[in-house]
This record gives C-alpha cells, sequence and structure tokens, in this order.
C-alpha cells in the first residue's frame, strides 16, 4: 500500500533542499527580529534621555533638534540588521540524485 501523504511522492533530495531552505528562512526571520527588539529598546532608551536632556536645560536652549538622534540610532540599528540578515548565505544544497540512463543488454 502507498503512502497518501504529499511527503511520500517528494524525493529525497527535494526535501532536503526545502529544509535548508526553511532553516535559511528561519535564521534570516531570528536576526530581524533580535534587530527590531534592539531598535525599540534604543529608541526608547533615547527619547528617555532626550526628555531628560530638555527638561534640565534652560528655557532659552534650542534643544529640539536633539529627538532625532535616538530616531537615527534606530534607523541604522535597523539597516545594519537588515544588511546582515540579507547578507547571510544559503547553506549547501545537497546534489540532486542522477537517474542513470538504462543500460543496453
Amino acid at each position: 500500500m502507498t503512502d497518501p501523504t504529499p511527503k511520500a511522492s517528494i524525493p529525497q533530495a527535494d526535501l532536503d533542499r526545502i529544509v535548508a531552505l526553511l532553516l535559511k528562512i528561519e535564521k534570516r526571520r531570528r536576526i530581524m527580529l533580535f534587530g527590531y527588539i534592539f531598535a525599540a529598546i534604543v529608541l526608547l532608551i533615547g527619547e528617555v534621555v532626550c526628555l531628560y536632556i530638555i527638561g534640565s536645560s534652560p528655557a532659552s536652549a534650542r534643544l529640539s533638534w536633539i529627538f532625532l538622534i535616538p530616531f537615527a540610532l534606530t534607523g541604522s540599528i535597523m539597516w545594519g540588521f537588515g544588511k546582515w540578515a540579507s547578507s547571510l548565505k544559503a547553506p549547501p544544497l545537497p546534489a540532486a540524485p542522477r537517474s542513470e540512463p538504462p543500460r543496453a543488454s
């Protein structure tokens, strides 16, 4: 009796390629997730520091530009993590099995 699941109809080499692709995608997504979390933490801490600086400076000081710094840091962090994730190379895929030509008898 044949196995009715789709896995039975896919050769093992193709399954290995699919698994390798999924592992690559999972690794990229994990790097991007850490980048998002790190960027959010930097943004939160940066905004709190900016509020402290604005609050402790004299009223005549024009420091509104200081709020751009956390956003610039956050953007550069997200860009850097994105470049890192997209630069990952795929793991070597197993070679597809070659079918032998029929032998003449």
